[in-house]
């Protein structure tokens, strides 16, 4: 018996779950080392506030943290022969008996550019992780769900040990901060 067979279904709690995983970790960790950093303030939310010197701006943490996890994770990852790209790709494919190249590309659009999502599709068809049912579509083989069990045992190791230190209350907080900003920035870009 398969590993893959005796794990519950996924669910589509699950299946969020693991996408936002994949689409805000690096900002989620990110956030959280800037937020411990910042002075507590009274200001008003809609107030801009000043960095003091010693505090690095957002952007530094964002693009440390994503280097960070893609460099940790892809050593994780090695031993499958998977990169953190291909990780998420099998993922979602995973989670969608219709998959498609195109829904995996939209699904993962702000995780990787479509090159890198494309390779990642091929590296696993090539690999045998997945299959391809018919044209445009991918599929998980036997093979790939059970050894996609296996490497989901790593990453979940991988995540406790990045979030280590932070609280659920830190969590939520950092993805509410981001979520803010970037709501803020998209739609300050149609202004």
């Amino acid at each position: 018996m398969s590993t893959a067979s005796t794990q519950a279904p996924a669910t589509p709690q699950t299946t969020t779950g693991r996408r936002r995983w994949a689409v805000l970790a690096v900002a989620i960790l990110a956030c959280c080392a800037l937020v411990r950093l910042l002075p507590r303030s009274t200001r008003p939310r809609h107030h801009r506030p000043t960095r003091e010197p010693h505090v690095k701006p957002i952007g530094y943490w964002l693009n440390r943290t994503d280097k960070a996890l893609t460099t940790s994770m892809n050593a994780v990852l090695a031993e499958f022969g998977l990169t953190r790209p291909a990780w998420q790709v099998l993922n979602v494919v995973g989670d969608d008996p219709q998959a498609t190249d195109t829904g995996v590309l939209t699904v993962l659009a702000a995780n990787a550019d479509v090159t890198t999502l494309t390779e990642a599709i091929g590296t696993a068809v090539a690999d045998g992780w997945a299959i391809r049912p018919e044209p445009g579509r991918v599929a998980l083989t036997d093979d790939g769900r059970a050894r996609l069990a296996e490497v989901g045992e790593r990453v979940d190791a991988f995540r406790e040990l990045s979030t280590a230190g932070i609280t659920g209350e830190e969590y939520r907080l950092a993805v509410t901060v981001l979520e803010r900003m970037t709501y803020n920035l998209e739609n300050g870009a149609e202004r």
